[in-house]
């Protein structure tokens, strides 16, 4: 709460720490401005944009996404691509084009035949 009442900081490292704003060259590849039609605050110095921390989403590639236990949709396609220096380009999403994976239901180790091996207390 305190923090929307602070005047813009002053220096680009001040920035770089600030709980609110975010400086457009502060953005990392990974980052987007979220959603699209949202207005920067300001400007700093009057040539880059401000923005709010609570408009940069982070965007991962769908193998990073199942890891967080989501999965992205068939019919979206990427918002941005990048390439590092590979002829692989990794495509990232956005959360909101993904679904929650369901819950795996439990099972046990008997049923899956994983148990320790008799004798030892090795699996």
């Amino acid at each position: 709460k305190r923090a929307t009442r602070e005047p813009l900081p002053a220096s680009k490292a001040a920035f770089k720490k600030h709980a609110t704003y975010i400086l457009d060259s502060q953005l990392g590849a990974q980052d987007l401005i979220h959603p699209s039609s949202v207005k920067p605050v300001g400007l700093f110095r009057g040539v880059e944009k401000v923005w709010h921390r609570a408009h940069v989403a982070t965007l991962r590639t769908a193998t990073q996404w199942r890891k967080e236990g989501r999965c992205v949709r068939e019919e979206e396609r990427p918002l941005k691509t990048l390439r590092g220096g590979t002829s692989y380009a990794a495509k990232l999403f956005g959360e909101w084009q993904t679904d929650r994976l369901p819950d795996a239901p439990a099972v046990s180790p008997d049923e899956v035949g994983v148990g320790p091996i008799p004798g030892t207390n090795n699996f």
